[in-house]
């Protein structure tokens, strides 16, 4: 048995991530504003997918699935694509 990673799972996510390139500045206010957004994924590019989840229950060791049912049971949300710099950013803020 294969098993399928994030992009294979949910390709629309990544489809409608890869048309919303942010700068970091933009990505940074966005994720300021909506405490549900988090990092689910990078992508060849060095770049990070950030989808905002709302309060839905992760658990870390099912993620890909978690994410899976996630964009299933409640359509894609707002996601976005930035610089794998602004997720460096990310960690460090949140210490």
């Amino acid at each position: 048995m294969q098993v399928k990673n994030l992009e294979q799972s949910v390709p629309e996510l990544f489809q409608v991530a890869n048309k919303k390139y942010l700068q970091s500045e933009q990505a940074i206010e966005i994720i300021k504003q909506n405490i549900g957004v988090i990092p689910v994924a990078n992508t060849a590019e060095y770049r990070v997918i950030w989808l905002d989840v709302g309060d839905f229950p992760y658990r870390e060791w099912k993620f890909r699935y978690a994410t899976q049912n996630l964009i299933e049971k409640q359509e894609l949300g707002d996601c976005f694509l930035a610089n794998r710099l602004l997720f460096t950013h990310y960690l460090i803020s949140k210490k």
